[in-house]
């Protein structure tokens, strides 16, 4: 009897857990259209008094450029067990270090450099392929490779990482400059102030000039606000963000605001 009402009580959750679910999806997607079609309209409205700025792109690289890649347990199953013992073992203290980060006592840990035999010429290639699990997207690799507009980097991605997938797609040639976590930086992360003011420090000496204005694609919210309200100062709403969900949409989105001659891909 028990077990019966346990099977019913759960019934009645799910019945009313999946359309609260439903609903909560509905409207986060709902929120994230708002918030690009309010700042593509500001960037349309910014370039209609000023067409001659200097414009420049800026990019998240996980879910934007990179899409990852599914199957993580045959990846794991690829590491040695003596690798894989090392990789778990390291685990923890980073978790440590991870949380002391966010409490703000420390400069944030970087896993790779945890976990990968740093003094060897090339990483471990199992290894990498657990912590880097990317394969580049061809359609923003395609955009980016074509876009008349600098285009600039911004990623939590360690800088083994990095090469390691430039070596696989040859990714650092479509920008002209990025900020990511380094050593020399303290593996800045997007939620510090002081990663988008180096990056706009990056992008000033890269072109030559202060951007006038900023249109940068991410696929968290928080990320942009960061941005913008840390380089306020130095560009005062000229930083417009756009939530990244996939080509198409960015496409869509872009051509609804008359602004799909900014990213088109030139013949």
């Amino acid at each position: 009897m028990a077990t019966h009402r346990l099977f019913l009580f759960s019934l009645i959750i799910c019945a009313f857990s999946a359309p609260t679910y439903g609903f909560f999806e509905q409207s986060k997607e709902a929120e994230r259209q708002a918030y690009n079609d309010q700042n593509l309209a500001a960037l349309k409205k910014f370039l209609n008094v000023s067409p001659e700025t200097a414009l420049a792109l800026v990019s998240d690289l996980h879910e934007v450029l990179f899409d990852r890649l599914p199957g993580d347990f045959e990846r794991a199953k690829q590491v040695g067990a003596l690798q894989m013992c090392t990789f778990l073992g390291h685990l923890m203290p980073f978790g440590c270090k991870y949380l002391a980060y966010k409490m703000g006592l420390t400069n944030h840990p970087s896993l790779e450099y945890h976990i990968v035999d740093v003094g060897e010429k090339e990483p471990n290639k199992e290894l990498m392929q657990l912590i880097s699990p990317f394969t580049i997207n061809p359609d923003m690799a395609s955009l980016y490779k074509n876009c008349k507009y600098p285009i600039f980097a911004c990623s939590n991605i360690g800088q083994q990482s990095y090469d390691y997938l430039d070596k696989k797609f040859a990714c650092d040639k479509l920008f002209m400059g990025k900020q990511i976590a380094t050593a020399e930086n303290g593996y800045l992360q997007k939620d510090r102030p002081e990663t988008y003011q180096a990056l706009y420090a990056t992008m000033t000496s890269k072109m030559g000039k202060a951007p006038a204005a900023i249109l940068m694609l991410d696929d968290r919210k928080e990320n942009l606000i960061a941005c913008q309200k840390a380089l306020t100062k130095e560009l005062p709403s000229t930083v417009y963000g756009f939530i990244f969900k996939n080509h198409a949409d960015l496409a869509a989105a872009l051509q609804k605001h008359g602004l799909d001659t900014l990213l088109k891909v030139i013949p």
